[in-house]
C-alpha cells in the first residue's frame, strides 16, 4: 500500500512539476530493541515537507529538511552521528547535529536539519541518497529495577522477572506442575496428554543442555558485527504498541464501511452492480488509509503496521534528487534571426518582465545581438540559471590542452559605436570558462567588449581566463562610457595581458570630453591577478560636481596587480579645464600584491596609484597586500601614491598594513655592488613615500585631514618617507599648513636610502594632534662603510624627525615656519648610518614651528658624530612647552 501511495505521489508530481525534488522516508527498517516500544522510543520520524518544489538547478542550490525525533519514554538517549550517502557524488549534505551528540530526554521533541548542496560539476538526472541515524542509550538510564546490557544496547529485567506484553518488566505467573506426558494449555489453564508429532529429519527447536546457544546474549564476548561501545547502534524504536493498536482499528473501521457496501450490494442487487459495489468498497479503503496517513503520519502509520515484522538497526531515509542542471557550451548561437523571440527564454525587456537567458546558447545569441547593433538601451535582461561556457577552462589551460575549448566572441563593436546600454541582472548565478583572446573581438575585450549608461549586477564570474595583447580589458567590459553601475559583482580566474589599462573586471571607463558621467561600484570582488586595477583600470572624463561622481562602497580586490592600484589603476578629470571628479571611497580594501617598475615615474598605491579630483573622500578603507616598485622617482602610498586635489582630501579611520619598497634595495644593509653604486652615483632620489598617501596636494586654503588612521607596514624608500604621509604641499608647489593628522599613528619600520623622514609625515607645515610613531627608524643615506663610495658624487643632505621631517626644502630662514605638534609623542628607536654631514634629526621633529605636551622616548643613535642630532628637535621656532625627551643618545665617533 505504501508503494501505491508513493506512485499516486509520484505521479502527481511528475504531472504538476516533473524536476520537483521528492523524500521518501522509509521507516520498515526499525528495531523494537526488545522493550516493545514502550520504554524510550522514538515515536516519530517526520520530514517537514514530503515534496519541495525547488529546483537543483544551479551550483551552490540548498535545500533543507527537518527530521524530528520525539523521546516517548522516560528514559535518556543521545543522538550520536548522522552519515549521508549518495548515488551522486556532486551532492553534498550537511546537518546541525551538535558535536558529541544530541541529548533526547524523556518525552522531548528534537530536530536536526538537514542540508543538501549541488557541487560543481553536477549534471542532470536523478540519484538516490540514504541517511543513516546512530541512537544510543545513556548509562544508567534504564527504568528503575532494570539493568542495562552489558553492551548497552537495552534495557534487560532482573533475574526472576519478564518483560509482559506492555513491556514492563513482572514476575512470571506461577504454572501448573504437569506430568512428564502432559502440557499445560495456556488458554484452557489445564494440563492435557501431548501430541507426539511423527519424526523428522529437521533439527529440534529446543536446544540441548550442552548447547552454548540460549535466548540470551552470551556475557563473556560481544555479539558478532555488534559496534563498539563508543559508536552503539541502537536505532530508533517504533511508536507504542498502544498506538499500533488505535490506528489500525481506525484503519479497519473506516474502511470497514467500504466493505460492507461491497458485500451490501453482492447481496442485495444484481451481478452489474456487485461490481459496482466492490470498486467502491476498494476505494474506500485506499481513501481511508490514505485519510490515516495524512492526519497521522505515513510514517507512524507504515511503522505501527511493519514494524513487529520487519526490524533493523539503522533508520533509513531515502532521498530521490532530481537535478535538472545547466547545459555546457557548444560555441555557437543556434539561431539566425536575433529577434528577442528567438534569443531569450522568455520576457519583454521592461524590469518587471525583463528578456530571460537560461542557456549558454541564448547568451551567445544575446551577445551577438549586441555586436551587430542592438543597444537593449533601456531594457533589462535577466539570467535564470548558471551557464558553462567551458568547463574546468584554467586546469585545461595550465595542462596546454585547449581541444574543446570555445572562444567567447564579446558582445559589441568599436565599428558604429554597438554598445550594451540596458540593465543586465545575474540574479548571482555562475557564468563560468569564459575564455577571452585577441580572436574575441576587434577593440576592446570581455564579457562585453563596449558598454554605456549601462548597469551590470549580481554577476558571478568564474574560472575566467583572459589572454589577449592589446589594451583595454576587463572580464566582465573591456571598455564603457557616460555612465557605469556594477553591483554586486564577483570575477575570478587568470589574466596573462601584460599590458595597462587591463582591469580586472572592467577595462576602462570614460565619462565625456566635457566632464558629464558618472560611475558607481558597489559590493564587488575581483580575485584575478596580474591586472592594472583590479576593479577597474583607468577612470576619467568625469567632471566636478557637488555630490560624488565616482563612487566606490564595500568593495574588494585579492588579485595582484603590476602597475598603478589594486583596486583602481588612475583617476584623472575631464578634458575641460578644471574638471575633476568628486570621489568617495568608503569600506575599500586591497589584499593583492604589487611588483614591478614604476612605470616610467608614476604613482602607485594599494587602492589607486594617481587620483586627480575635485574632492576626495576615502573612508573605513584599507591595504594590506604588499606594493614594491624598482625605481626611485615617483609616489608610493598603501591607499594612492599621490591625490591632487582641487578642494579637500579627507582620509578617515583608513589603515595599512602592507610593505612598501620603492626604489630601495637591501644591499644597503650588507654593502653594495659595482653596478649599484654607479646607480647611486647618478641618481637624484626624488621618490616619495607614504603608509596612506605618497604625497597630497591641494590649493593653499583647502585641507588635507587624516583622522584615525594608522599604519603598520614596512616602508623602504631611496627618497623620502613618512609612516602616514609622505609630503603635504599646495599647488603653488609651497608645504603650506594645509595638513591635519588627528589621533593617528604608525608602527611600522621606516627605512630611508637618502632623504627626508618623519615618523607620521616627511614634509609639512600642517598640525599633529593626539597622534604618535612606535615605529624605528634607519636613515642609511648614500654611503657605504666600506668606503667603496670615496670620491664620488652623491646627493647628501636629510632632515628627519620621529614624528615631522621638516617644513620645505632645506633651505630654510625665518619667513617659513613649520609644523604644530600638540600633545603627541615618539618612541621608535632611529639608528643613522649615513656617512654624510649633513643628516639633522630631531627626536620629535627635524624643523617645526612649536611642540606642546609632546614626548620623545625613543633611543636615537648614530654611526659619526658629526651628524647634528637632538632629542626633540634640530630646529623649532618656538620654545617647547610641556615637552621632553627621556631616551638614549648614542655616537660612535666614526671618521670617514
Amino acid at each position: 500500500m505504501k508503494k501505491k501511495i508513493l506512485l499516486i505521489l509520484c505521479t502527481f508530481l511528475f504531472m504538476t512539476n516533473v524536476n520537483a525534488l521528492t523524500f521518501d522516508v522509509d521507516i520498515t527498517n526499525i528495531e523494537d530493541k526488545g522493550n516493545n516500544g514502550t520504554i524510550g522510543s522514538i515515536t516519530n520520524i517526520d520530514i517537514s515537507n514530503k515534496t519541495i518544489d525547488t529546483l537543483f538547478q544551479n551550483i551552490g542550490d540548498e535545500v533543507s529538511f527537518d527530521i524530528t525525533i520525539t523521546n516517548s519514554g522516560n528514559r535518556v538517549g543521545t543522538l550520536r552521528s548522522i552519515n549521508v550517502t549518495s548515488t551522486n557524488d556532486k551532492i553534498s549534505y550537511t546537518h546541525n547535529l551538535p558535536s558529541g551528540g544530541l541529548a533526547i530526554n524523556g518525552n522531548d521533541t528534537n530536530m536536526v536539519t538537514i542540508t543538501a548542496k549541488v557541487l560543481q560539476g553536477a549534471t542532470n538526472g536523478t540519484s538516490s541518497s540514504t541517511i543513516k541515524i546512530t541512537y544510543n542509550y545513556d548509562e544508567g538510564s534504564c527504568p528503575d529495577g532494570e539493568i542495562l546490557s552489558e553492551d548497552e544496547s537495552m534495557c534487560l529485567c532482573p533475574e526472576g522477572k519478564e518483560r509482559n506484553e506492555f513491556g514492563i518488566c513482572v514476575v512470571p505467573e506461577t504454572k501448573v506442575t504437569c506430568e512428564d506426558d502432559e502440557v499445560y494449555n495456556e488458554t484452557k489453564k489445564i494440563c492435557e496428554k501431548k501430541v507426539i508429532d511423527p519424526p523428522i529429519d529437521e533439527p529440534k527447536d529446543e536446544p540441548k543442555e550442552d548447547d552454548p546457544k540460549t535466548d540470551e546474549p552470551k556475557q563473556e564476548e560481544p555479539v558478532v558485527d555488534e559496534p563498539v561501545k563508543e559508536e552503539k547502534i541502537i536505532t530508533v524504536s517504533n511508536p507504542k504498541t498502544m498506538d499500533n493498536i488505535i490506528l489500525i482499528s481506525l484503519l479497519f473501521i473506516l474502511s470497514g464501511f467500504g466493505i460492507y457496501a461491497a458485500l451490501y450490494k453482492r447481496l442485495k442487487t444484481n451481478k452489474s452492480k456487485t461490481v459496482a459495489g466492490i470498486i467502491t468498497g476498494v476505494t474506500t479503503l485506499g481513501l481511508s488509509f490514505t485519510v490515516l496517513a495524512s492526519v497521522f503520519g505515513i510514517d507512524n502509520l507504515l511503522g505501527a503496521i511493519v514494524n513487529p515484522i520487519t526490524k533493523s538497526k539503522e533508520l533509513t531515509i531515502t532521498v530521490n534528487e532530481t537535478i535538472d542542471m545547466m547545459e555546457v557550451w557548444d560555441g555557437t548561437c543556434p539561431v539566425s534571426s536575433l529577434t528577442p523571440e528567438n534569443i531569450f527564454e522568455g520576457g519583454s525587456g521592461t524590469e518587471e518582465d525583463p528578456y530571460q537567458i537560461k542557456t549558454a546558447s541564448q547568451l551567445a545569441c544575446f551577445a551577438k545581438s549586441v555586436t551587430n547593433g542592438t543597444t537593449y538601451e533601456g531594457q533589462f535582461v535577466s539570467q535564470t540559471r548558471d551557464i558553462v561556457l567551458n568547463e574546468n577552462l584554467n586546469s585545461n589551460m595550465e595542462a596546454g590542452t585547449t581541444d574543446g575549448l570555445h572562444l567567447w566572441s564579446s558582445a559589441g563593436s568599436s565599428s558604429s559605436s554597438r554598445y550594451f546600454a540596458g540593465t543586465y541582472n545575474g540574479n548571482n548565478h555562475v557564468i563560468s570558462g569564459l575564455y577571452i583572446t585577441n580572436s574575441s573581438t576587434s577593440g576592446k575585450r570581455g564579457m562585453f567588449s563596449y558598454a554605456s549608461n549601462a548597469t551590470f549586477k549580481n554577476i558571478v564570474l568564474s574560472d575566467v581566463y583572459m589572454a589577449a595583447d592589446s589594451e583595454g580589458n576587463g572580464a566582465l567590459v573591456g571598455s564603457t562610457i557616460n555612465t557605469l553601475t556594477l553591483d554586486n559583482i564577483i570575477a575570478s580566474g587568470t589574466n596573462e595581458i601584460n599590458r595597462q589599462n587591463s582591469g580586472g573586471i572592467v577595462g576602462s571607463f570614460y565619462g565625456s570630453s566635457s566632464g558629464e558621467g558618472w560611475i558607481r561600484v558597489s559590493n564587488t570582488t575581483n580575485n584575478i591577478s596580474n591586472v592594472d586595477g583590479g576593479i577597474i583600470s583607468r577612470i576619467s572624463g568625469v567632471g566636478s560636481t557637488s555630490e560624488p561622481n565616482v563612487y566606490f562602497l564595500n568593495v574588494v580586490n585579492n588579485g595582484d596587480f603590476r602597475y598603478l592600484g589594486g583596486v583602481v589603476g588612475a583617476i584623472n578629470g575631464a578634458s575641460a579645464s578644471n574638471q575633476r571628479p568628486n570621489i568617495l571611497m568608503d569600506n575599500v580594501v586591497n589584499n593583492g600584491n604589487r611588483s614591478g617598475s614604476n612605470n616610467g615615474g608614476s604613482s602607485y598605491g594599494g587602492i589607486c596609484g594617481p587620483v586627480n579630483a575635485s574632492k576626495v573622500v576615502m573612508q573605513n578603507s584599507g591595504n594590506t597586500g604588499n606594493i614594491s616598485g624598482t625605481t626611485g622617482v615617483g609616489a608610493a602610498g598603501g591607499l594612492a601614491g599621490s591625490v591632487s586635489s582641487l578642494s579637500s582630501i579627507t582620509i578617515e579611520n583608513c589603515y595599512n598594513s602592507g610593505n612598501i619598497t620603492f626604489g630601495f634595495n637591501e644591499s644597503y644593509l650588507d654593502g653594495l655592488t659595482d653596478a649599484e653604486i654607479n646607480t647611486i652615483r647618478n641618481t637624484n632620489p626624488t621618490g616619495l613615500m607614504g603608509g596612506l598617501i605618497g604625497s597630497g596636494v591641494t590649493p593653499t586654503d583647502n585641507m588635507i585631514t587624516i583622522k584615525d588612521s594608522y599604519n603598520s607596514g614596512t616602508l623602504s624608500i631611496l627618497g623620502s618617507v613618512g609612516g602616514l604621509i609622505g609630503f603635504s604641499k599646495n599647488r603653488d608647489d609651497k608645504l603650506d599648513g594645509n595638513l591635519t593628522i588627528d589621533n593617528c599613528y604608525n608602527i611600522g619600520e621606516i627605512r630611508s636610502g637618502d632623504g627626508s623622514v618623519g615618523g607620521l609625515v616627511s614634509a609639512t607645515k600642517g598640525t599633529i594632534n593626539d597622534s604618535y610613531n612606535k615605529g624605528d627608524i634607519t636613515i642609511y643615506g648614500n654611503r657605504d662603510v666600506y668606503n667603496q663610495l670615496s670620491g664620488g658624487s652623491y646627493h647628501t643632505g636629510t632632515t628627519s624627525g620621529g614624528l615631522v621631517g621638516r617644513n620645505n626644502n632645506l633651505t630654510w630662514d625665518s619667513t617659513f615656519t613649520g609644523a604644530n605638534i600638540i600633545d603627541s609623542y615618539n618612541e621608535g628607536n632611529v639608528i643613522i648610518t649615513a656617512k654624510t654631514g649633513t643628516v639633522n634629526y630631531g627626536g620629535i621633529c627635524g624643523i617645526c614651528n612649536s611642540i606642546t605636551g609632546s614626548h620623545n622616548s625613543g633611543n636615537i643613535t648614530s654611526k659619526y658624530a658629526s651628524q647634528y642630532i637632538d632629542g626633540i628637535s634640530y630646529r623649532v621656532f618656538n620654545t617647547p612647552t610641556d615637552t621632553y625627551f627621556d631616551g638614549e643618545i648614542t655616537t660612535e665617533n666614526l671618521s670617514y
